[in-house]
């Protein structure tokens, strides 16, 4: 059961929390001292005005760009808490939380049944000359000497259409050709070219760190099911199946990606060990292929994880998986923080290896009698 709670009462063990807030700050994007990363800080404010830090990682900044706007109040499901990094001064709260594409953001005023907003905060709160555009236009705010009102810009993106569309339009005809040799080489019928076969050969685990990220590729390997603990199953957005790790309970909500409002539905979904004479390594699983692996449907692992909050039986699994080697197509997922070495591995097929086998018979299987064995020789001679 989903819990409202404010932002005291929520640390890291727990589940299922609901939290009615509003943006008080909203710092610029930045990207990390090596460069490899982009985030945005954000301060959020409960209806006790508590504060609480919050930031937003790589793609996840882009996807939530029109969301979390000045003084508007939201619904957060499921964001990610943690300890506060305390290496460069005293944290504004005990815990952050990271927002990802896995948090459910309700703005106010798409929330069924409807709820009033929070009223505008109290608490004195400075502003930083970074965060100017992302104040609200027409909102006054202060720095530590002056008062300022922010206006639209002169300049707006979408008053120029004509410039992004010849950048666009450059760079595709500059790239078409090698867009046009790639596709015609995928084997996939959508022609996606995350499926081009580059090579047609199996990969060994101890190689996964040199694949590219999104690449599809095969590998040859045992398959191990340990981890009782897991959910085995997933809530997903019923249109755009965007996942959301952290909620267990389905219900409906207002999707900022479809912009209307969804239904969570489940999706079998678990982590799998894999196992080759190189190495092994952890993979997801999910979809039908889960549920023909677990002999069991989605509604039944809801039935059995989520109502009677009981564990999966995997004796029966573990005795299927035991001693056989499947052929396994993999896909290495985007991470992030572009680094490969934290990108996750997901199953696309998997492919039971049937090995003919030379074992001598056994030594009580029949014989055939001597008699028997002069006719067939007879009947060979005949022949040649």
């Amino acid at each position: 059961m989903t819990k409202r709670l404010n932002i005291n009462e929520i640390d890291e063990n727990t589940e299922e929390w609901i939290c009615k807030v509003q943006v008080v700050d909203k710092g610029h994007p930045r990207t990390t001292r090596e460069g490899n990363n982009k985030y945005q800080l954000m301060i959020l404010q409960d209806e006790k005005e508590t504060q609480m830090q919050v930031i937003m990682h790589g793609t996840d900044v882009g996807h939530y760009a029109n969301e979390f706007v000045p003084f508007q109040t939201y619904l957060l499901l499921g964001a990610f808490v943690s300890e506060s990094i305390k290496t460069y001064g005293i944290p504004l709260h005990q815990f952050r939380w990271t927002i990802d594409k896995g948090t459910i953001v309700e703005p106010i005023d798409k929330v069924i049944p409807p709820e009033p907003p929070l009223l505008p905060p109290t608490l004195l709160k400075t502003t930083s000359f970074d965060s100017f555009d992302y104040q609200a236009i027409g909102f006054e705010f202060g720095t530590s000497q002056n008062i300022f009102t922010n206006s639209s810009s002169s300049y707006d993106q979408m008053e120029y259409p004509s410039i992004r569309e010849g950048i666009i339009n450059f760079r595709s005809d500059e790239i078409k050709p090698v867009l046009n040799t790639y596709t015609t080489k995928s084997t996939a019928a959508t022609g996606s070219l995350l499926f081009v076969p580059f090579e047609e050969h199996i990969v060994p685990i101890v190689n996964i760190q040199q694949q590219s990220l999104g690449q599809v590729f095969h590998m040859q390997a045992l398959l191990l099911i340990s981890n009782e603990t897991q959910k085995f199953r997933v809530l997903v957005c019923s249109d755009y199946k965007q996942v959301f790790p952290r909620i267990w309970t389905q219900r409906k909500f207002y999707c900022t990606t479809c912009r209307r409002p969804k239904k969570l539905t489940p999706r079998c979904q678990f982590q799998v060990t894999i196992k080759d004479d190189t190495g092994s390594t952890t993979a997801m699983i999910s979809n039908k292929i889960g549920e023909e692996l677990l002999s069991l449907t989605v509604a039944e692992i809801h039935d059995i994880r989520c109502i009677k909050k009981q564990l999966l039986s995997l004796l029966s699994v573990q005795h299927k998986l035991l001693g056989k080697t499947f052929t396994i197509q993999i896909k290495k997922l985007f991470a992030k923080n572009k680094d490969a070495s934290s990108a996750k591995l997901v199953i696309m097929s998997i492919t039971e290896i049937y090995i003919t086998s030379n074992l001598p018979l056994p030594i009580n299987a029949p014989t055939t009698p001597e008699s028997s064995k002069r006719k067939l020789k007879q009947i060979m001679i005949k022949e040649d």
